[in-house]
């Protein structure tokens, strides 16, 4: 099990701690199956450190029963430095288990200058699923450019990272927190790359998101979304 922390300095605008894949690979050997879960949180007033514990569960295809892994490694509460507003953490497990589906538990603390807990929270990461024959669809980038009559042309950029070949999907673009467009994709061969061309209202906000309606199963579900300030 491997970690590694980012300390900043600048507060951030919300206080709502995240967790989410941040990597899922997978491998024919042990040593290149492996799941990296970022925890992410922001101070409160009073807040002197901030800590956070990953708990990894896993579950098997066609079983109900989760359960945790044992790991003395995950056990240990990561800290950030004194007085810093935005601490970040990337938790890695290696050695994974083909065919078995992972997720993580993250739970936060904030801490003030006599190290009481001031607030809690927990949060769940999405799933990491060990089958190599999955797709994998990544939103890479949206490029906006003048449409008719005052809207605005929104291209998005679709990768298939998987190893496996994606069925049909759709696209959805939302603007300002309304659903402005949708396209289907027939469908997306592991590799691959696509663009597609959604129209929409002039925004302040957007948000692209492939397989909008969870019809693909991928090894990866956290990687879905593209959130930009236009």
């Amino acid at each position: 099990m491997l970690g590694t922390a980012a300390l900043a300095a600048a507060p951030s605008a919300m206080a709502v701690p995240t967790a989410k894949v941040a990597d899922c690979q997978t491998g024919s050997d042990p040593d290149s199956r492996l799941m990296t879960v970022e925890g992410k949180m922001s101070a409160v007033k009073g807040t002197d450190r901030m800590a956070m514990r990953f708990q990894l569960i896993e579950s098997s295809p066609g079983k109900a029963a989760t359960h945790a892994v044992t790991d003395p490694k995950l056990g240990p509460w990561r800290r950030s430095n004194k007085g810093v507003k935005q601490f970040t953490y990337d938790q890695t497990v290696k050695g994974l288990t083909s065919g078995v589906s992972y997720r993580s538990v993250v739970r936060f603390r904030w801490l003030d200058s006599k190290g009481k807990v001031i607030k809690k929270a927990e949060r769940e990461s999405g799933n990491c699923v060990q089958d190599g024959e999955l797709p994998n669809l990544v939103l890479t980038s949206v490029n906006t450019s003048p449409g008719a009559n005052g809207t605005a042309l929104y291209t998005v950029g679709v990768t298939n990272r998987g190893q496996g070949d994606a069925k049909s999907f759709e696209v959805g673009l939302i603007v300002d927190g309304n659903v402005a467009d949708a396209r289907q994709v027939d469908g997306l061969k592991a590799g691959e790359t696509t663009t597609v061309k959604l129209t929409g209202p002039l925004c302040h906000r957007l948000r692209a998101v492939a397989d909008r309606n969870g019809t693909v199963t991928e090894t990866v579900e956290d990687d879905n979304e593209l959130r930009s300030r236009c």
